[in-house]
């Protein structure tokens, strides 16, 4: 980075690379590993031990994707209020409203219900994907509720345990996994659920 005169250094995921002249910012996520240290990989957990508080001490300024998380930088990684700031994360710009007749095309292409549940990230433990079968079963079975939860995501590690509990739970015909779904369907897909959910630890 030396030959291109760096002025500014935006490591955008939790850590940067020291330059020599110019001013450092990183952007923190989330400090689950320090928090949910079960839900994430050894590989992950040794890195992020050694680097994030190096890198949020010795950087000039953070970025936190929510408030919430500003609070966990402040209280665990004993950063002055004053050096995070909060900047929401936002979807690209072809996220928009679509037609039903635009959805439809769509939903036909991936087998997908008229209206469901959706559910949108990589298979992973700290993504709580067992609590939201947990609570969408009770939904079913204490409300009559109908509608299928579509699961659209890449297997990341640790997931078995969500194949696993659809299987023993008998709910195979009502949770849909499509894997991973390019961006421009995606759009069509995200107009169509009934209903969004986020239930990440």
């Amino acid at each position: 980075f030396e030959k291109y005169k760096v002025d500014i250094f935006h490591g955008t995921n939790f850590t940067f690379i020291p330059i020599s002249r110019g001013k450092t910012v990183i952007t923190i996520h989330d400090l689950a590993y320090m928090k949910y240290p079960e839900t994430t990989s050894e590989r992950i957990y040794k890195h992020h031990s050694r680097w994030v508080p190096y890198c949020a001490r010795e950087c000039d300024r953070i970025i936190a994707v929510s408030q919430f998380t500003k609070g966990d930088i402040i209280n665990l990684l004993n950063v002055p209020e004053e050096k995070v700031e909060v900047v929401l994360l936002a979807a690209d710009e072809h996220f928009v409203p679509m037609s039903k007749k635009e959805v439809t095309p769509i939903l036909q292409k991936y087998h997908l219900p008229e209206r469901y549940l959706l559910f949108v990230g990589t298979l992973e433990p700290r993504k709580n994907l067992i609590g939201l079968l947990k609570a969408y079963r009770i939904m079913k079975q204490n409300c009559d509720y109908t509608e299928k939860l579509v699961i659209i995501g890449a297997k990341g590690w640790k997931y078995d345990p969500v194949f696993d509990w659809v299987e023993r739970h008998n709910m195979q015909n009502d949770v849909i996994f499509t894997g991973f779904i390019e961006d421009q369907d995606l759009v069509a897909i995200y107009n169509g659920a009934t209903v969004f959910v986020m239930p990440s630890l």
